[in-house]
């Protein structure tokens, strides 16, 4: 006799999805520029050229981590195969990769006083102190459930990104059986943000997540598409830069924002659509350069608040050309301390738990001796 055991979330005969990961690199890398430029841009101007809004320049950038995030993680969970434990081997491996960065960054602004963003030279934001209780739901990223303020703007994305991971599970088993299954999700995640809205119910303020489900499952049935090949079309890889442009574009003339967000859907799923639908880019120095970017984005993201407050504001007297040279070099090093200090051995951490909770199972569930049959 042999042992019977629940297959794992993958199937190991299966062919992997096969994803444009360079391609995947530029969106995140663009991604984190847009966020930057936003800040960096809104201390002298409130427009990014004849289409773009300074805001809507940081919104598209923020909703294009919406989409990569849900299509990296669905790969992610694909290439798992860690048997009945797998939902927990996931959230372990994500708790690990995102509480340690964001709880030292929260620390590290409070203990230095540097404001929660940095937006007029004229008249720039003081720091503001927070209570202990701001402090604990800040750390716990569900800030946004109870209307608390930010000690970084930019963590405002951050809880949101947390609670999606609720429903990623099963938006992957979902996936991974036919598209069909993702649009029905996003049907009714645009069904509940539309009853919200309709009818207020007391409380729904603190939901604030459901503005933004259905961007998130736009990364998911990307991944679907991608998974299924319904979409025959390989259009080449040189048109990726300009599908990203096109994306920006599209952005200005229907003006994303929390006001109206079927705006956001539509950029992120204009955006999810076309990922499968571009081959991927070459291995060239470029895509060294966006994986580079892309595997320090989180830190960037983080920290770059930080570094503009210490260039434009503390060193308000250097001249100009000067503050932005000690801004780019600043938010490097914090993004490579952050990145090599704190975030990578949390992701190492977090793959030891994951092992550790296979390893466990694996003992609990072991065979018994033919001997004793």
């Amino acid at each position: 006799m042999h042992e019977r055991r629940c297959r794992p979330p993958n199937s190991q005969a299966a062919m992997p999805t096969q994803l444009p990961v360079r391609n995947l690199d530029l969106l995140r890398a663009v991604a984190v520029t847009c966020v930057i430029g936003d800040h960096v841009t809104q201390l002298f101007s409130n427009h990014v050229g004849p289409v773009l809004t300074v805001s809507e320049l940081g919104r598209v950038g923020v909703l294009m981590f919406f989409v990569h995030t849900a299509l990296v993680l669905m790969a992610s969970l694909e290439r798992q195969d860690q048997g009945t434990r797998w939902i927990q081997v996931f959230y372990a491996r994500r708790a690990f990769r995102i509480y340690p960065l964001a709880i030292v960054a929260i620390l590290g602004y409070l203990a230095f006083h540097v404001p929660s963003s940095v937006r007029s030279l004229a008249q720039p934001t003081t720091f503001q102190p927070i209570s202990t209780l701001a402090l604990l739901q800040n750390v716990a990223l569900v800030q946004n459930l109870f209307g608390t303020p930010l000690p970084i703007n930019v963590l405002w994305s951050l809880p949101l990104e947390v609670q999606m991971y609720v429903a990623l599970p099963l938006c992957f088993l979902l996936a991974r059986r036919r598209p069909a299954y993702v649009v029905a999700l996003m049907v009714g995640g645009a069904s509940a943000w539309w009853i919200g809205h309709t009818l207020q119910p007391v409380g729904v303020w603190r939901l604030t997540i459901l503005n933004y489900v259905p961007c998130f499952l736009a990364g998911v049935l990307a991944y679907a598409v991608a998974r299924h090949g319904k979409i025959r079309l390989a259009l080449p890889a040189w048109c990726w830069p300009l599908i990203l442009l096109g994306t920006l574009v599209l952005a200005g003339r229907a003006h994303p924002g929390d006001g109206n967000p079927p705006l956001n859907w539509l950029v992120c799923v204009v955006l999810g659509l076309a990922i499968p639908l571009v081959r991927d880019g070459a291995a060239n120095w470029f895509a060294r350069g966006t994986r580079i970017v892309c595997e320090y984005s989180y830190g960037i993201y983080l920290t770059h608040v930080a570094a503009l407050w210490f260039a434009f504001v503390v060193c308000h007297d250097v001249p100009l050309a000067g503050r932005l040279g000690i801004f780019v070099a600043v938010a490097a090093l914090l993004a490579f301390v952050s990145y090599h200090a704190i975030e990578q051995p949390g992701i190492a951490a977090g793959k030891h738990v994951a092992k550790w909770l296979v390893r466990d199972r694996a003992e609990t569930v072991a065979p018994v001796p033919d001997s004793a049959l």
